[in-house]
Formats: C-alpha cells, sequence, structure tokens
C-alpha cells in the first residue's frame, strides 16, 4: 500500500491507495503532526512507499519525515514543483516558486480533461491557474479564500466572526451583512477569473474546481467539475511508485 499526503495552510489530508491499483482503501483530514501519527500507526508494517504535496516549509516538512520514518519506516519523497511535468509546461520564470499544490492540481487536471482548463482551488487561499490543451501553464493568481476573510475580518475589528455564507445581498443584521459580503467579494473573484477564461480560451474550457469550499462555486456556476482529490492525482503523477520502489 501506498499513503498520500496533502499538507496545506489549514489541514492534513491523507489517504491510503492500493500499490497495485491505486484504488483508494482510505482516507481523512487532521489538523495537525499528532493526529496523523495516531492515524497511520495502524499501517506501520504495510506501507511501501510514501509521496507528499506539502506548502508547510522546510522545518515543517523535516519533522513530518522524520514522523513517518518512525511510525511507517519508510522514507518519504515530497512532490516540487518543476519545469515540465506530464506534458505540462510551468509558466512561472522559476519553475519552484509555484506553489506545489497549484502545480499538481494543475498537471492532473490537463492529464484527466485534455482540454484547456481553469483550475480553482478552494483553500485557505483560493487560486486560479490556467493551462492550455497542449500543456502550457499559462500562470495564475492568489487571493484570501473564504475562512481567511472571515477571520481576518473578525479579528482585525470588533464585528462578530460568522461561519456560513449567504447569497449577496443587503442584509437587515451584521451577521448576515457579513456573510453577504464575503460572498460577494469571493463571488467577485470568481466571476472575475471566468471572465479571464473566456478571453484567453475563445475555444471553450473547462472550469476544474478542488479545495474545500469549491462546492460553494459549484452551486453558483455550471457547468463546473468538482474534483476533490485533484492534488492528490497530480502527486502520483509527481511520485509515482515504480520510480522510487526502491527507497520505500
Amino acid at each position: 500500500m501506498i499513503v498520500e499526503i496533502d499538507c496545506g495552510n489549514t489541514s492534513i489530508k491523507w489517504r491510503v491507495v492500493a500499490a497495485d491499483s491505486a484504488l483508494v482503501t482510505a482516507s481523512g483530514a487532521v489538523a495537525g503532526l499528532n493526529d496523523l501519527q495516531s492515524v497511520l500507526i495502524q499501517y506501520k508494517g504495510q506501507c511501501l512507499f510514501c509521496r507528499i504535496c506539502s506548502v508547510r516549509g522546510d522545518e515543517s516538512d523535516q519533522r513530518l519525515a522524520q514522523m513517518l520514518l518512525q511510525t511507517l519506516e519508510v522514507r518519504a519523497v515530497f512532490a516540487k514543483s518543476s519545469q515540465t511535468l506530464a506534458g505540462v509546461v510551468n509558466g512561472y520564470k522559476t519553475a519552484q516558486q509555484l506553489g506545489v499544490d497549484r502545480w499538481l492540481a494543475l498537471v492532473a487536471a490537463h492529464r484527466l480533461y485534455k482540454d484547456n482548463c481553469l483550475v480553482i482551488d478552494c483553500g485557505t487561499a483560493v487560486t486560479a491557474d490556467y493551462v492550455s490543451r497542449e500543456g502550457m501553464h499559462l500562470g495564475g493568481v492568489i487571493a484570501p479564500g473564504i475562512k481567511l476573510l472571515q477571520d481576518v475580518l473578525h479579528h482585525r475589528t470588533t464585528l462578530p466572526q460568522v461561519s456560513t455564507i449567504a447569497v449577496p445581498e443587503i442584509a437587515n443584521n451584521t451577521e448576515c451583512a457579513i456573510s453577504a459580503g464575503i460572498s460577494s467579494m469571493f463571488g467577485g473573484f470568481i466571476q472575475q477569473q471566468l471572465g479571464c477564461a473566456e478571453q484567453k480560451f475563445s475555444d471553450g474550457y473547462t472550469l476544474v474546481l478542488t479545495g474545500g469550499d469549491a462546492h460553494l462555486v459549484q452551486q453558483e456556476w455550471h457547468p463546473a467539475v468538482l474534483h476533490k482529490d485533484l492534488v492528490f492525482n497530480g502527486l502520483a503523477l509527481a511520485c509515482p511508485y515504480s520510480e522510487h520502489g526502491s527507497d520505500a
């Protein structure tokens, strides 16, 4: 079996796949390394390989690698942004500056849909990346995600925290006004990206959504493809087991 880990800014997503078929046999999300260790300890002696996408930096990655070596007795392989992968050419002048999660997601979208793609990842940050059907990454944008907007407004003012997102409209109480305002800002960002995609891809494109808040976009903009495991799909392309089996 293979353990796959996606370390985002807020949570750590994990899943277990069969080495011979890539069938997902277990998955979940945890808050931190201690919780992850508690989950993965059951797979000690069974794991052949571990591949990781992480945006948390070198120090955090070193702690994760050490924990996995102790817990699963395997050396983890971390995906890195590269100049090319699976037929996609990185659009950044310095390839390694492109967030690895964004890179893996757009590469996976290109492999899956064989079309011009606008890939929107709705996580702690919301990102949009453009990739042509020929495999050229055209670049992208980054903005605060919904929960980050909520947190910043709450912590930098005396306004209350809200946990839901309402349809943008004029509200008659503070909580609904905040919720509708954040939804309006988020929706404006998405709408602008769709307009940009229509200009770049005059012959059509596929809107690919991933991330924890992606369902909010899918509810408002159709057609769209919701793919919660997009980063994991790209991770398998970047770190195939067959190339690293001797290290596992």
